[in-house]
């Protein structure tokens, strides 16, 4: 273990370290986080979701690939999970989410990016307009999908299109997850509560299923995440009084 490694476990310094060197705490963070995912409630995991989001927010931001986005993707999640979201708010605020580089011929990305902004604006909702715009945009998505879906698939070569539709089945089962905790807030009913945490479980597991056959890594286990949050989400949420007027 190299010695900026060793100072980060004991009392670490963020502000006074290279940015190769945060990057490699925050993946080493990463993997710790992974080996704890079902001891969710110890302060160690707690904590190392803490830690990931302030190594996230000293690092530059940017938006300009789909791996910039799966990165705050996770900054998000981990900060949630950390009861940092207020933290990750106020990071989120300084900058323009709604400047994300977004082409529609691009369907695969573009599915991806649209979520994620609504996904983010479920997470971090602050009135009933928030919740009403995330449902929208996935509404939005089911219109676009008529117009764009195929003619994407038809111009990629052969041998990745099976990949590339494995990608797009896996967004719109998350998509669905979104669209279903966004519904469960705005409706306010308890009565339904495990039928909707059965059907959270089940797209979350689908697109965890296609992700993995499409060979893409990095999604497969973004949905690991988003399968914590979910639940997490929900618990929190659902003895809540749900002030969320407009």
């Amino acid at each position: 273990m190299v010695d900026f490694e060793k100072e980060f476990l004991v009392s670490p310094k963020l502000n006074n370290l290279k940015e190769s060197e945060l990057i490699r705490l925050k993946e080493l963070c990463e993997l710790r986080i992974l080996e704890l995912l079902d001891w969710q409630n110890t302060p160690e995991f707690t904590n190392l979701c803490s830690k990931y989001v302030d190594m996230s927010i000293l690092l530059p931001f940017q938006l300009k690939t789909d791996e910039d986005v799966y990165e705050i993707l996770k900054l998000v999640i981990f900060g949630y999970l950390a009861n940092r979201s207020q933290s990750v708010k106020d990071f989120l605020n300084q900058h323009d989410l709604n400047n994300l580089d977004l082409d529609i011929t691009e369907w695969n990305s573009y599915l991806f990016r649209q979520i994620f902004k609504a996904f983010t604006r479920l997470v971090l909702f602050e009135s009933k307009n928030d919740i009403l715009s995330s449902i929208n945009l996935i509404n939005q998505l089911r219109v676009e999908q008529k117009q764009f879906e195929l003619s994407y698939l038809k111009k990629l070569e052969e041998e990745y299109k099976p990949s590339k539709a494995l990608e797009i089945v896996s967004f719109y089962y998350f998509a669905k997850t979104v669209e279903l905790l966004a519904q469960y807030l705005l409706e306010n009913k308890i009565q339904n509560q495990n039928d909707i945490k059965n059907k959270i479980s089940k797209y979350i597991n689908k697109s965890k299923e296609s992700a993995g056959f499409s060979g893409n890594k990095m999604i497969e286990l973004t949905y690991v995440y988003i399968k914590i949050f979910s639940f997490e989400f929900f618990k929190r949420n659902e003895n809540h009084q749900r002030l969320i007027e407009i």
